[in-house]
């Protein structure tokens, strides 16, 4: 099977930025695409395209590719099954579920303390809920995190690649340097003004942050997660229902500032919003406010690999590694 196509342009250009020989171009108006396929593959080109997306705004669309209808039509299902686990988890009582952490709004967001945001987490050495708690919770959402771990294990050792870091900067390939957040945003009703025009300010579910992490993947099932354009100094939104790539602050240091992390936010709207984002280069053992839960290190062995879906493979033939998206 033949690499990505790009254009030979986009790898010219690639080359002078990385040797320092031209300045970066401006960001593009729209959100760039990587190929995971071809990165697994070790596609040379789709390597520079991958250093253009990651020196210039950090963010980036990934293209799975699944290579049949079959695989395509798994891939939705699989999607479908883990956003109504996660609906579930989140629809239950707050003082019946001791799996959800809740947090206001950032005030002002919504005007009301009654605006929470709210997510579970699922990692490696985190206690999770058992089956005849919430029947088919675990199944479901870890279909996910390992078609997601597929993913990140393609990205880290291709950005190793692409930005050329040293050993003991090169991104960590373990499931245990990650975890998988599942969120809810809450619908509003959008306030208006006295002159007529629509409080934006007012709107936000988070204020604009970078994750701490090497890396976060995002998926969400509607609108919402904007990015903020250096160059232009405006927001841009990402689309719903495709997998995001934000690059993160430890990135930025590992590579000493070559890439910057991605200031995100997210913006309320009337529909409700379930999202998963799932942080690579984290340690879910870490304490403090930015992991939540309580961990029981024997629950890590609850739900095996499941490595049928996005996991990777080396091949037989070239020796390349490749995302396994079949379902042997």
């Amino acid at each position: 099977m033949g690499c990505h196509t790009c254009c030979v342009k986009e790898l010219a250009r690639a080359t002078l930025v990385r040797s320092g020989k031209a300045p970066r171009a401006a960001a593009s108006p729209l959100v760039r695409k990587v190929s995971i396929p071809a990165l697994a593959r070790g596609c040379p080109t789709e390597l520079a395209v991958l250093d253009l997306a990651l020196r210039g705004t950090g963010s980036f669309l990934c293209e799975t590719l699944e290579l049949s209808e079959k695989q395509t039509n798994k891939t939705v299902q699989m999607l479908d099954k883990a956003y109504e686990a996660s609906r579930s988890l989140h629809s239950r009582e707050p003082h019946l579920s001791r799996w959800i952490q809740r947090k206001p709004c950032e005030p002002g967001s919504a005007g009301s303390s009654a605006c929470l945001r709210s997510w579970h987490t699922f990692a490696l050495g985190r206690h999770l809920p058992e089956e005849s708690e919430q029947p088919g919770f675990v199944a479901a959402v870890g279909d996910l995190d390992a078609y997601l771990a597929g993913v990140a294990s393609v990205l880290a050792r291709a950005v190793t690649s692409a930005l050329s870091l040293s050993p003991v900067d090169c991104l960590a390939d373990s499931p245990s340097m990650a975890m998988l957040r599942g969120l809810r945003y809450p619908e509003v009703v959008v306030p208006i003004s006295e002159e007529g025009t629509d409080m934006s300010e007012l709107r936000l579910g988070i204020l604009p942050h970078v994750d701490f992490g090497d890396f976060t993947l995002c998926h969400s099932e509607n609108g919402g997660l904007e990015v903020w354009e250096r160059e232009t100094h405006t927001w841009q939104s990402l689309p719903a229902r495709q997998l995001c790539f934000l690059v993160g602050a430890g990135l930025e240091t590992k590579s000493q500032k070559a890439v910057r992390a991605v200031k995100h936010r997210v913006v309320l709207s009337t529909s409700e919003r379930f999202s998963f984002c799932r942080l690579h280069g984290v340690s879910p053992s870490q304490s403090g406010s930015q992991l939540m839960g309580r961990g029981k290190p024997e629950e890590s062995e609850k739900h095996p690999s499941r490595v049928a879906l996005g996991t990777t493979q080396a091949c037989p033939k070239c020796g390349h590694a490749f995302l396994n998206l079949s379902d042997t």
